[in-house]
């Protein structure tokens, strides 16, 4: 397989400086979750902006069977053109390896778990290695749209093969960057900076059994009662969605069978991105909700078609279909009365 023509094909119309501005973000944060080692070995370098992003570091060693930029390129990198896997490697010599989107390239798990104990082997005790690279559990529709990916990974089984190989976990984040240089969004440096520096966006990566706020995830699924067929979920705020697309994707796995619904202000706003980022939801409700989803419930009880409901939103295959906005409610006529409470206890109408 010719690789280096299937990359260039692959990333023909991407913004190569715009790329390796989101990765100089990528890297900093990166190499400050591994504890700032200051010898790093990048086994799959590609065009090396990982690497090229952290001068700062005292040693940066990048292997790669295909060579893809130049020699001024690489000034400070020790950089040499070959397989890694049948590269020999210094033993206890790295401080920290990163491995970026190339696990999924090879044959099978056996060959992974081969890999990884060939890298611990390399470095020092107290070493930290750090991988990043698709989800399957999330990516699935389109893991097999790159000619060379052949193992699906996710990241519960990325974790085992890592404690197989003598690792221990420290951190698992199972969405770190939803983003990729292909996608509809653009690669924005600023955006990416900003995604990162904002804690709770990265909810999945909190240790087990702690939340933000509230209910945890476990308390919440478990106060969904076991024979509900339909499940409405509402998200008024579009910094909610990290957090809310996490919990479906939970109780997804938890009832699979369960139809999920979704509605509120930034679904109207962002129906068809939603459908898209969350493979776990099944419906979109787009506009006021209450008539919708009356009618979605009357529908699916019935087992009629429920894609014909204005307003709704769902997958065809690999398409979005969007039905026409629904119509505001009128003649709906609400009185309210404030009831102002003192410190003293007494009511003011």
């Amino acid at each position: 397989m010719n690789y280096q023509r299937i990359y260039e094909y692959r990333f023909a119309g991407v913004d190569q400086c715009a790329r390796e501005a989101v990765w100089s973000v990528i890297a900093k944060y990166i190499k400050k979750l591994m504890g700032n080692p200051e010898i790093i070995l990048d086994p799959a370098g590609g065009r090396g902006e990982f690497l090229r992003s952290l001068p700062e570091v005292n040693e940066r060693w990048m292997v790669d069977a295909v060579k893809a930029i130049d020699d001024s390129s690489l000034k400070g990198i020790h950089f040499i053109e070959h397989d890694i896997r049948s590269l020999e490697l210094p033993a206890s010599y790295f401080n920290g390896i990163f491995v970026s989107n190339f696990f999924e390239h090879l044959d099978n798990q056996a060959d992974i778990y081969d890999l990884l104990a060939k890298f611990k082997d390399s470095l020092k005790p107290g070493g930290v290695i750090s991988v990043m690279g698709p989800n399957f559990k999330y990516c699935a529709h389109n893991y097999f749209d790159c000619a060379d990916h052949r193992t699906p990974l996710t990241h519960i089984s990325m974790e085992e093969l890592l404690y197989s190989a003598g690792y221990n976990i420290e951190r698992c984040i199972p969405r770190f960057l939803p983003f990729s240089f292909r996608g509809v969004l653009p690669a924005n440096k600023f955006f990416t900076r900003l995604y990162l520096a904002l804690p709770w966006l990265h909810i999945e990566a909190m240790p087990q059994g702690r939340n933000a706020q509230g209910l945890s995830f476990d308390d919440i699924i478990a106060r969904i009662v076991p024979d509900t067929d339909i499940l409405a979920v509402s998200i008024m705020f579009s910094q909610e969605w990290p957090l809310i697309r996490s919990l479906i994707n939970r109780i997804r796995e938890t009832y699979p069978y369960l139809t999920i619904i979704a509605g509120g202000e930034h679904i109207t706003a962002l129906a068809e991105f939603s459908l898209r980022d969350c493979a776990a939801l099944d419906f979109c409700g787009r506009g006021e909700g209450e008539n919708l989803l009356l009618e979605f419930i009357s529908a699916k009880r019935s087992g009629k078609d429920v894609r014909k409901i204005t307003g709704l939103c769902y997958r065809d295959k690999d398409d979005i279909i969007i039905n026409p906005q629904r119509m505001p409610l009128g003649g709906v006529h609400i009185n309210v009365v404030f009831v102002l409470i003192n410190q003293c206890g007494d009511k003011n109408m």
